[in-house]
Order: C-alpha cells, then structure tokens, then sequence
C-alpha cells in the first residue's frame, strides 16, 4: 500500500492509496466517500440545513455506544439541520480501520421523522441500518417506526460506494433552487460531475453500472486535478 500523501482537502489527507482506489474495478474506501461528502458541502454549496456524516463518524456512533452517539450528534450541532446524510459500512470491527464490505446510504429528514436506507444491493446492510435508525432516534428523541427501503441493482461487488454517493449528490441537486445548481463554479465540468450527471439526476432506483464507470471516470479526473505536479 503506497501511503504517500497526494494533497490535503479541509484537513482530510489523501495519499496514493485512496486515489488508487478510483481506478475501475476498485471499491471505493472512507477517505474516498468523505472527501466527495466534504466537496458536495464545501464547494458545491450544499444547502445549509443538509449534514454529511462521513464514514469515521457514523461508525463511531453505531459501535461506540449511546453515550458517544449522543456526544457525537450534539457536537454536530443535529438540531440545526432538517437533513442528516449517513454513509454506512458494515464494518463491525473496532480494532480495523477502513474495514468492511459494502456501502450504503441512510438519510434522516427530522421534519418528517422518517428514515431512508439506499442500498445498491438489496438487503446487504439492513440490519446495521435499523440499528442505525434506532441509535438516531434515541438520542434525538426522534419517533421513527421503521426504514423505507430504497434499492438499486448493482451489476458488480465494487460500484456500492459510488452509489452511495450518488445518493448525497442528488439530494443535494434536489434541495437546491434551479438557479442555484452549479452556482459559483469555475469548471463547468466540475457542476457536471456533481449535479447534472445521469448518476445523480436518475432515480436510485434506476441507476446502474454503466453509470458508475462514467461517474467514477469523472470523480478520479476530480481528484487528479488537485494533485501537484511533482507527484
């Protein structure tokens, strides 16, 4: 594994590892969803009432116990946002970093009290999501009686991280005023990657394989493009 660092974005270092991760065929690790997490809310604008959980995160609040889910929550200030995005591993190992199998994406919308789970194989991570839904409205005195499944068919063991960020996309481009979506962009590339992509702009339901090569193509230009020279 070559951890040499590449570049550092809002204080998450990428190495040469992570970025090997975006070639074809790869799964996707943390570094990898949070840096995409940390671009929708930085230079994409999300709304501000929209909370990207990145994977470190809602790890330590499924395996860390109520009191440090509740410790967690209050420091990201949960109150404030109508909308918690939670990307989730199904890792169980605390002593592993960056372990697991499988993405999937959880979104929380507390005005209605509900939960959904995208998950782009159905079933794969169903139960750490409940136990996700659970822990959540625990500690934010939430009434939440179950998940709503959202499914999609992915075609490979390796696409699920690229649909879980598809997920955090569109429901970003769906919470933006039309005027607003690539607002403030220098690339008109880089709004395309984020907002106008078939990846995001599709149903979950409808996404597929060919849409994540294209999607991961355009990520791993992205993240090629912050990288200095001398490397």
């Amino acid at each position: 594994m070559d951890d040499t660092k590449l570049f550092s974005y809002n204080d998450l270092v990428i190495r040469a590892c992570d970025v090997e991760c975006l070639q074809p065929g790869q799964w996707l690790n943390d570094q990898c969803i949070e840096l995409y997490l940390l671009y929708l809310q930085h230079e994409v604008h999300a709304p501000s009432d929209i909370l990207f959980v990145p994977p470190s995160t809602t790890f330590l609040v499924l395996h860390g116990g109520q009191e440090v889910a509740a410790s967690i929550m209050d420091s990201m200030d949960v109150s404030s946002r109508s909308t918690i995005f939670f990307a989730i591993n199904n890792s169980t190992n605390m002593e592993v970093a960056m372990g697991g199998t499988h993405w999937s994406a959880m979104v929380v919308d507390r005005r209605t009290q509900t939960c959904t789970h995208y998950d782009s194989i159905p079933g794969m991570n169903a139960r750490i999501a409940m136990r996700l839904k659970d822990i959540i409205a625990h500690v934010m005195g939430m009434r939440i009686s179950s998940v709503n499944e959202c499914t999609a068919q992915q075609g490979n063991s390796y696409d699920c991280g690229l649909f879980c960020l598809a997920t955090a996309a569109r429901l970003v481009s769906e919470n933006m005023p039309p005027s607003l979506v690539g607002a403030d962009q220098d690339d008109a590339d880089t709004s395309a990657l984020l907002l106008q992509h078939s990846a995001v702009t599709s149903r979950f339901q409808d996404l597929n394989s060919r849409m994540m090569l294209d999607f991961r193509q355009n990520l791993a230009d992205w993240v090629h493009s912050h990288i200095p020279p001398t490397h």
